[in-house]
């Protein structure tokens, strides 16, 4: 967001807060007013003047977590000013390694580790894969340290992954594992894996069916057929896999597959359920 933007916004958030408004701020008003004056977009002050009292109060544990937070989101702001804010870059890289901690309030901690993510801090990193192998030592979720440990694609966090994968009960920590992994070929015998277990949830066969898809579409094609054909699998499933196997070239051998194509020819003549008629009709179109 650029900095006339941020101005634009806060303003209006600050008028809603106004004394006839005083519940539509969360928090307190007069906290969101001074951190707003402070960082100059309101008060029209010179900008880059207010970034060291926002640093500070960002750092003051006596301050109100709703402050700190506050004076949080106006520094990220000001990191849009460019050559005004390059004087404080050190300071405000160090500040957020105080705030990524166990014992700083979360909503602070996961965004100082988002903000040193970002900038492929190594020491970071390291916390992020430790939280993964430890989660008492997490300084965030483990689906949101590996989305973040994704932000450097030079990290191999695909191992990583596939063990978090295995040892939650979790569906959407195990989404996040299966987004990493759909990217790498050698996650494929697990993607194989998902994607044909009717017993698994159907949002991890959906992104299985990607991720295979996209690392081996050979593969990919004969689970996809098997799961087609089998007329007690999940309408949306056997939807997607279906709709794969229409659009992509890589499926060409399967448009000679007379009992695949007689099935799909009579499924979108006779099912009720749009999804699946609608990609039947897709291939046969091809055809």
């Amino acid at each position: 967001m650029d900095v006339k933007e941020y101005r634009r916004r806060y303003e209006a958030e600050l008028a809603a807060a106004s004394p006839e408004h005083p519940a539509s701020f969360a928090g307190s008003p007069e906290a969101a007013t001074r951190h707003a004056a402070q960082l100059g977009l309101v008060s029209g002050s010179p900008p880059g003047e207010s970034i060291p009292a926002l640093l500070a109060t960002v750092r003051n544990p006596k301050e109100t977590v709703l402050a700190r937070d506050a004076a949080l989101q106006a520094l990220g702001a000001a990191t849009f000013l460019g050559e005004d804010f390059a004087p404080y870059r050190v300071e405000f890289l160090d500040t957020m390694r105080q705030l990524a901690k166990p014992d700083t309030a979360s909503q602070l901690r996961e965004k100082a580790v988002a903000v040193l993510a970002a900038e492929k801090d190594p020491d970071i990193q390291g916390m992020l894969q430790r939280g993964l192998r430890d989660p008492q030592s997490a300084l965030v979720s483990a689906g949101k340290a590996l989305q973040l440990l994704t932000l450097d694609y030079h990290a191999d966090v695909a191992g990583l992954a596939e063990e978090v994968f295995h040892k939650t009960d979790d569906v959407a920590t195990k989404e996040a594992a299966l987004r990493v992994l759909a990217t790498n070929a050698n996650s494929q015998d697990l993607l194989a894996k998902v994607l044909g277990d009717k017993s698994q949830p159907r949002a991890l066969r959906a992104l299985s069916a990607t991720g295979l898809h996209s690392v081996n579409p050979q593969r990919f094609a004969g689970i996809a057929r098997n799961i087609f054909m089998d007329g007690s699998d999940y309408e949306d499933i056997r939807a997607t896999t279906l709709g794969a196997l229409a659009s992509a070239p890589e499926y060409q051998a399967l448009r000679s597959d007379s009992t695949f194509l007689d099935q799909v020819r009579q499924l979108g003549a006779q099912t009720s359920l749009k999804n699946l008629r609608a990609a039947a009709n897709r291939l046969m179109s091809n055809q």
